[in-house]
C-alpha cells in the first residue's frame, strides 16, 4: 500500500502528523479548562510577503488564519483567554519559499524574536497575567 507522508508506523502503532488536522490544534485545549492559551501560529497570516510567496502561499496562509480564528473562538467559548501571534510580512519574507529550510532557521528565529517582542504586548493587552488562575495555564506552539 502507498504510505502518505503524514502517516507513519512505529512499533506497530500508527501516527499522523497533527498538521493534517490543523496547523495549531489549539482548539484541542477547549476541554482542558485552561485560563490562558497563547497560540503561536507560524503558518497563518493575512500579511503579505514577497510577491512569489504571496502567489504560492497567500491563499493557504489566509485559510489557515481563518481555521485558527475558529479554533480561538472555540477556546474563548470554553472560557479561556486567548492571545495569538501570527507572522508579520518580515517573518514571511525571512521564511522564504520553503518555510522548513534549515539554512534559514537562524534568520527566521531572529526575525520572529523581533516580531513577537513587538506583537506580544498588544496580544496580551486583554489578559490580566497577575490574576490568580481559576483553572490551568497552557501554551500552544
Amino acid at each position: 500500500p502507498t504510505r502518505r507522508s503524514s502517516d507513519l508506523s512505529i512499533g506497530g502503532r500508527r501516527y499522523i502528523d497533527g498538521g493534517v488536522r490543523s496547523l495549531t490544534n489549539a482548539d484541542l485545549l477547549a476541554d482542558e479548562r485552561c485560563d490562558i492559551v497563547i497560540v503561536l501560529s507560524p503558518f497563518s497570516s493575512t500579511q503579505r510577503g514577497p510577491l512569489l510567496d504571496t502567489a504560492l502561499f497567500g491563499v493557504s496562509r489566509r485559510a489557515t488564519a481563518i481555521q485558527t480564528a475558529r479554533e480561538i473562538a472555540r477556546l474563548q467559548k470554553s472560557g479561556a483567554r486567548v492571545a495569538c501571534i501570527h507572522p508579520t510580512s518580515a517573518d514571511i519574507k525571512a521564511m522564504g519559499l520553503n518555510p522548513m529550510e534549515r539554512a534559514h532557521s537562524r534568520h527566521v528565529m531572529d526575525t520572529a524574536t523581533v516580531s513577537v517582542s513587538a506583537l506580544l504586548p498588544d496580544a496580551l493587552r486583554h489578559i490580566d497575567l497577575n490574576a490568580t488562575p481559576a483553572r490551568a495555564l497552557a501554551a500552544v506552539a
